[in-house]
């Protein structure tokens, strides 16, 4: 039978068991949240001035020839370790830059690799990794040191988050996709929150990092739990194994499970998707070629506004730990919205609705004053456009998956996140050149984002391409009618 057949057989019995190691498979996103935000406290700069020369109420003083600052703190940081103030400030942010082009190579590098090797080794790769450095943060000594683990932390992110995220969508129905990514996200917001709880618990920088890396331990038996990927199984041609990995769930959701429920058809000897595919596939053919191009520029969108919003929580309002928390909170109800809408109205009006709402909220913020209130604040217009990008870096992942073929999925999202952190990058340069053009740059991107959107086609309850020649063939979708009276979109050829 075909993988979709299969894949439903498993998915009609799935029991309240069975979402629980799914959940538990995508709480692994709170945990992942600190490796990335981290530097929100550990490279936090508390209030300071020279010694012997504080005057007042005086703080954040720097002085010619100052031979030793002094931290007005209940906590520690790389800035208090290092004395990374004055003209030393810019080692602190420098060192979340560096995390995210680490983040930039791992998902180029390691996204490549997850599509030749298996979704489930990168991962644990990725996974134990990162528990390595994040360890190795007790022994730091130095700040050369400290920039070299954050890069490499950024590597392992890149390609765990790539690998993750492809084994909950490739094996999850049309129907449940955009509620399975959603999931992900919100857990990932969550973890806003949780570190943000942590940190004011542990108010030491280097115990507050061995304190990540153990909070992942737990989840290096994974593999004793969740298979690898039968879609990506079945791509390379192991069908015993995609077989094993399905029967795994149906088994796990109802003991009298069949085998015969699941078993698969052998693919066509001249069925391409056995032939290895590199990066430059993506490029190669016209249609997959224009989906990358326009998904690229979509996800540095994505996290251009995204973090240009969000980057500096921790110094607003006057407890930074309740704003880190509320930085992440206020997203639970975009995603909500997100996963109504991706289902009802679809993929790509979705992304377009999103991308506008965030863009277009930037651009008003440059045409209210400070003075202004309610709607037309510039602090609600921020927290909207917040909610939109929000809404936006959700669905894009999703689309992403389901316009990509198995063969070159990993790698091309690869590319895709590969141009996300370039955003990330920029976010903070541009920021120098002052609010008017900051919030110009978000909305010009977010609105050409939008319209960009409407350019690809809907996937909403498509199955997904395997190969090139599926996308390059088959390019528009119809209404399918299944025997149990449901439809989905089906794809045709043009």
């Amino acid at each position: 039978m075909e993988f979709e057949k299969a894949l439903e057989n498993v998915w009609q019995l799935m029991s309240l068991k069975t979402w629980i190691y799914f959940v538990v498979f995508v709480s692994s996103q709170v945990f992942m949240n600190p490796h990335i935000t981290g530097l929100a406290f550990i490279g936090k700069t508390p209030p300071f001035y020279c010694k012997g020369h504080k005057v007042g109420g005086e703080a954040y003083a720097c002085k010619e020839h100052c031979e030793e600052y002094v931290f007005e703190a209940d906590y520690t940081s790389i800035v208090t370790e290092w004395n990374l103030v004055c003209d030393k400030a810019y080692k602190a942010s420098l060192a979340q830059e560096v995390l995210m082009l680490g983040f930039l190579i791992g998902v180029l590098v390691l996204g490549s690799g997850s599509d030749r090797v298996g979704r489930l080794k990168t991962l644990m790769l990725c996974m134990s990794i990162l528990i390595v450095l994040q360890l190795l943060m007790v022994v730091c000594n130095s700040y050369a040191m400290f920039i070299v683990l954050r890069f490499l932390i950024g590597f392992a992110i890149g390609g765990y988050s790539l690998s993750s995220y492809c084994i909950i969508i490739e094996n999850a129905l049309p129907l449940h996709r955009a509620l399975a990514g959603t999931i992900g996200m919100v857990t990932f917001a969550l973890g806003n929150p949780v570190f943000a709880l942590m940190a004011y618990f542990i108010r030491d920088w280097r115990i507050l990092s061995l304190f990540i890396g153990i909070l992942n331990l737990p989840f290096i038996l994974m593999p004793w739990f969740i298979p690898e990927s039968p879609r990506w199984l079945m791509t390379k041609g192991r069908i015993t194994e995609a077989e094993d990995a399905l029967y795994r769930f149906g088994k796990m959701a109802d003991p009298s499970f069949s085998r015969s429920m699941v078993t698969l058809s052998a693919p066509s000897t001249k069925d391409s998707s056995k032939q290895e595919k590199s990066i430059l596939d993506a490029f190669r053919t016209p249609e997959v070629r224009r989906r990358v191009l326009a998904l690229m520029f979509a996800w540095f969108t994505s996290s251009f506004v995204y973090y240009g919003l969000t980057m500096d929580a921790t110094n607003q309002g006057s407890n930074m730990y309740m704003s880190f928390a509320l930085s992440g909170l206020v997203e639970l109800p975009a995603h909500l919205i997100c996963t109504l809408a991706l289902n009802r109205i679809g993929r790509r009006r979705t992304l377009f609705l999103a991308f506008l709402t965030g863009g277009l909220s930037c651009l008003f913020v440059n045409m209210t004053s400070d003075s202004a209130t309610g709607l037309m604040s510039p602090l609600t217009l921020s927290l909207i456009g917040k909610m939109g990008i929000s809404m936006a870096f959700n669905a894009i992942y999703l689309f992403s998956v389901e316009l990509l073929p198995t063969v070159i999925r990993n790698g091309a999202m690869g590319i895709c996140s590969m141009t996300a952190r370039v955003g990330g990058i920029a976010a903070p340069l541009l920021a120098n050149f002052g609010e008017t053009i900051t919030f110009m740059g978000f909305g010009t991107a977010g609105v050409l984002s939008g319209l960009l959107m409407l350019t690809l086609p809907e996937t909403l309850g498509t199955s997904l391409p395997e190969t090139i020649e599926d996308v390059e063939k088959y390019k528009d979708v119809k209404l399918k009618t299944h025997s149990d009276g449901a439809t989905t979109k089906a794809l045709i050829k043009t």
